[in-house]
């Protein structure tokens, strides 16, 4: 036997409900991660790439809100009703993905000028101690 779900959950899966993504941390902080500065570039272009990726598929996914049937009959609007239905949920949840995915962007960006300002004051630091 296979997964079986009920229909309550198919439906909190088709309309995104129950779904909650992790936070990220805005302060800069690295969420408790320790990461050095060729790390957080990695992690930021990485991230920043799915992003674009995210924006791209929103676009395409956009021809599906302007779908008509190729007739003026029941079927084929209801055919044309459905696959706009589909691109609206397409696009509420990849939008909430880019929203997602646009905060950890911004923590990853504020980590590494967090990293950058330690970096300069230990320098500084440093630099003051050898005087």
């Amino acid at each position: 036997m296979g997964f079986e779900e009920t229909p309550q959950e198919r439906d909190d899966r088709i309309n995104h409900r129950n779904v909650v993504a992790p936070p990220v941390p805005t302060d800069g902080s690295g969420g408790g991660y320790e990461f050095d500065l060729p790390t957080i570039d990695a992690a930021i272009r990485e991230w920043t790439d799915f992003h674009g990726d995210l924006m791209y598929d929103a676009r395409i996914a956009e021809a599906f809100l302007r779908v008509e049937g190729p007739g003026n009959e029941p079927a084929s609007n209801g055919w044309a009703a459905n696959a706009r239905n589909s691109g609206e949920l397409f696009m509420k949840g990849n939008l909430t993905v880019q929203e997602y995915a646009k905060k950890h962007i911004d923590a990853l960006t504020a980590a590494r000028q967090a990293y950058l300002a330690q970096d300069e004051a230990n320098r500084a630091r440093f630099r003051g101690g050898r005087h």
